[in-house]
């Protein structure tokens, strides 16, 4: 996973209170230990308050920052971790939509999207996730694209840029996306369901949207 940028981290303010509370907390363990340990005639040394800052800053980067009290979460930054799924439109063929997996993975400090279609993968390689209350709410990420082996020969490795705005309430991500393809730049639309907090592939997600759109399988997602 790499870095990403967002106004919604707020980290000066975590990071103060995260040693705030380092603080407190290695002035309150030390006496409790010598209290356990009967240490009267020892002086016990408990963990510093750095210790305790770093072991809170990692707690924070992988799970305290999605979590929350009472409907109030502790960061204001969107949980996009999972698997999402949903159809890409390209200005290849207007008249074709193709299939689209996106898998995310997410910390407070860093993340990784890589997207799948029949034909090609693509791995991010910087990203900024902005706030619901920001100007521009949503993923914007660079990625870098490899066809598969077996993929036809006019599409070759390219780079690209996407957007997607958070909708639905977290459940769903919408936007677009543009190439430096060779010999013509392509670009087009985005449209992702939220399938799971579990990392599937391709072919998993696609099966597990068909059912969930046509629960009859009548028709292709």
């Amino acid at each position: 996973m790499h870095e990403y940028a967002s106004s919604g981290r707020d980290a000066a303010k975590v990071h103060f209170l995260l040693g705030l509370i380092g603080v407190g907390l290695s002035v309150l363990v030390g006496p409790w230990l010598a209290y356990r340990l009967n240490a009267s005639t020892v002086y016990v040394i408990g963990p510093s308050a750095a210790t305790f800052y770093a072991v809170l800053l990692w707690l924070h980067d992988r799970w305290l920052w999605r979590l929350g009290i009472g409907g109030c979460r502790f960061s204001c930054i969107p949980d996009l971790r999972g698997s999402w799924g949903g159809l890409l439109k390209s200005s290849v063929d207007l008249e074709h939509q193709y299939t689209i997996s996106v898998q995310i993975f997410q910390t407070w400090s860093r993340i990784k999207v890589i997207g799948r279609t029949n034909g090609s993968c693509s791995t991010s390689v910087a990203a900024a996730v902005e706030p619901s209350q920001s100007a521009t709410p949503g993923l914007t990420y660079v990625y870098r694209n490899d066809p598969g082996t077996f993929t036809p020969s006019k599409q070759s490795a390219h780079n690209g840029a996407a957007y997607l705005k958070v909708e639905g309430g977290g459940r769903r991500l919408g936007g677009f996306y543009f190439t430096d393809r060779t010999p013509k730049q392509t670009k087009g639309e985005i449209r992702l369901e939220f399938v799971s907090r579990l990392f599937m592939d391709h072919d998993e997600v696609v099966s597990k949207l068909t059912a969930a759109s046509n629960p009859n399988g009548d028709d292709e997602l």
